[in-house]
């Protein structure tokens, strides 16, 4: 499977840590400035149903939970 882009990583990144996926959307450095709340809501919950983003997800999530 394909590597993340450094955005989709620090996007799991804050998701995993305890950010909503709005913040973790902002964090990552996605361009928000303009952009209404429900939008970035939409564009995060997007990203976060991607397959590469999802996997990602779930493996730092069983890293998470073997600790």
């Amino acid at each position: 499977m394909s590597k993340l882009t450094v955005k989709q990583e620090m996007f799991v990144q804050g998701v995993i840590s305890g950010l909503s996926q709005r913040e973790a959307y902002k964090q990552a450095g996605y361009s928000v400035q303009g952009k209404a709340d429900e939008y970035v809501d939409v564009r995060a919950s997007e990203l976060m149903k991607n397959s590469k983003v999802l996997v990602r997800y779930n493996e730092l999530l069983n890293e998470h939970k073997t600790k």
